[in-house]
């Protein structure tokens, strides 16, 4: 056989791109003993599938005796997954029955917006801290211009 068409072939085989024929003719070549020595390092490989398809099982399979059981295991996951919603659904409304009142409303309009802005001022305390941080990034922004400026 043509060293060149066994190369290509093979770069077809890993791209897997080969046919059927084509995948015999490599199997084939590298099965004799004569392989060209930069061809050497896929020779286990095909090799490795003659003998694969040689093998037999040896357990034995009985699909009337395993279909029952597979059957059997999907019904019982299928309660069982039925049972943990039901019981998560309970469980989830038992323990958040609050009433309106534990919602943190307020009657009087003057305390709920008294505590709306002592929230805000808490929350605009946080970004404001976070920002802080922004400063050392403007500085190296300015640094940065100068050094581009005196390099041009």
């Amino acid at each position: 056989m043509d060293l060149h068409h066994i190369r290509t072939l093979t770069q077809k085989y890993l791209d897997g791109e080969t046919s059927l024929q084509e995948e015999q003719q490599l199997r084939d070549y590298f099965s004799r003993e004569d392989v060209d020595v930069t061809l050497q390092e896929y020779k286990p490989l095909f090799n490795y599938f003659v003998k694969a398809q040689e093998e037999q099982s040896t357990s034995e399979f009985h699909p009337q005796t395993s279909k029952p059981k597979t059957k059997m295991y999907k019904t019982w996951m299928a309660v069982a997954a039925s049972i943990a919603l039901v019981a998560t659904a309970v469980w989830y409304n038992n323990g958040n029955t609050a009433s309106v009142d534990d919602l943190g409303t307020y009657e009087n309009p003057e305390i709920a917006l008294q505590k709306t802005r002592d929230v805000l001022n808490l929350v605009a305390s946080y970004m404001n801290e976070g920002t802080e941080d922004l400063g050392y990034l403007a500085e190296l922004d300015n640094t940065k211009d100068k050094l581009i400026k005196d390099n041009n």
